[in-house]
């Protein structure tokens, strides 16, 4: 069959095959590359220096907070809330993960975050109730992500535009 153009047996094969396998004709068409050798394939890791990891815990830590604070106000927050919340929540991770690559636009992306954040604490008077549990609790949330946004452009600033980068022995396989 090498050689061949897919045949209707072919087209009805592919549900009971094997996960990967393709009839001869595509896969001389349209080939693949495999990993030959998984153990000893070039992992991605970009540098990071121990302030990035230090900032990035950081980051994980209160937007793990902020997510468990949503969990526990699902059913005071409104529908329609629930879901900025969550775009919200989503937005953070894709933030910070950006920083953690050296994205050289993370900081624009902390700078619309924090835009959104005061958006969010401007259109509800409060972040979702958050001041009825921890009084000015809406400010610190408030002060956090201003510092955010200014701990991200230092890092565009001081480290990934001067290309500071840790070195090699400071980095763990």
């Amino acid at each position: 069959m090498h050689g061949e153009r897919t045949t209707s047996k072919d087209k009805f094969r592919i549900w009971w095959m094997p996960t990967g396998w393709r009839p001869s004709d595509v896969i001389e068409k349209y080939p693949v590359s495999y990993i030959k050798d998984v153990y000893h394939q070039e992992k991605y890791m970009p540098a990071s220096s121990n302030y990035l990891k230090a900032w990035s815990l950081t980051q994980l830590t209160v937007t793990f907070l902020i997510m468990m604070f949503l969990i526990v106000q699902l059913v005071e927050i409104s529908k329609p809330g629930i879901f900025v919340y969550g775009f919200f929540i989503f937005y953070s991770v894709y933030c910070y993960t950006s920083l953690m690559d050296r994205d050289k636009y993370a900081w624009i992306l902390e700078l619309v975050r924090c835009i959104i954040a005061f958006s969010i604490i401007n259109y509800y008077g409060d972040w979702f109730t958050l001041n009825k549990f921890l009084p000015l609790g809406t400010t610190i949330l408030s002060v956090y992500f201003i510092i955010s946004a200014f701990v991200s452009i230092a890092f565009e600033y001081f480290e990934f535009k001067n290309n500071i980068l840790p070195t090699s022995a400071s980095i763990r396989h």
